[in-house]
């Protein structure tokens, strides 16, 4: 076989392979199904793991689901200004989820946030 036959072999089989989504990779939707199913069965190791890149893509859902195990303490040391850190920004987005936790933090007067009473 020449070389322009296997590259174009090559070039067909890899637009193959990526069109059908076999070279990518997860995609982030199934990247957070993995991660939030982790989170309920209580692996955090690899809730965080896959949380993580997705919150700092911004993913709002990601960010505050990392709020929360900050808050908690899920698989982290419990930090409630990193918490907070997590929420707003899911929280900036519209999440509403992400308000109302950063509201209770803020109420509480955790996380830096001065007390709303």
């Amino acid at each position: 076989m020449s070389i322009a036959v296997r590259l174009l072999t090559s070039l067909i089989v890899l637009f193959g392979c990526c069109v059908l989504g076999a070279c990518g990779g997860p995609t982030p939707h199934e990247n957070f199904n993995a991660a939030y199913d982790a989170q309920t069965k209580g692996d955090y190791v690899t809730a965080l793991r896959l949380y993580r890149p997705l919150a700092q893509q911004g993913n709002d859902s990601a960010q505050f689901n990392l709020g929360r195990m900050y808050a908690n303490g899920q698989g982290v040391t419990q930090d409630y200004a990193e918490a907070v850190s997590w929420y707003r920004k899911a929280a900036e987005q519209g999440n509403a989820f992400a308000q109302f936790d950063l509201g209770l933090l803020y109420e509480k007067g955790r996380g830096g946030g001065a007390e709303l009473r």
